[in-house]
């Protein structure tokens, strides 16, 4: 179970790497880019009550959500349902 989730991370991060590094302005794009995550995180934990899906609130998740945006939070959702993390 640890390396799939190393896997998964491992692929995460260089597919980041990839993307930042052909940006024409790098930070810039890793700021926006951390500021949509955090928002995704919100909306997943606000819309919980309806769905009962909810991720909680660690300095991980925050983490994860900020330095992998989109694909951070749904990896989070995903490793939630299937590993009950």
């Amino acid at each position: 179970m640890i390396f799939l989730m190393t896997l998964i991370g491992s692929i995460l991060v260089a597919a980041l790497l990839l993307e930042w590094g052909n940006a024409k302005k790098p930070l810039l794009r890793a700021f926006i880019n951390a500021i949509w995550g955090i928002l995704a995180l919100a909306v997943v934990n606000l819309t919980g009550m309806m769905t009962g899906v909810t991720l909680p609130l660690s300095p991980v998740v925050i983490g994860v959500s900020a330095f992998a945006s989109f694909p951070g939070v749904i990896t989070l959702l995903l490793l939630q349902l299937i590993f009950g993390i």
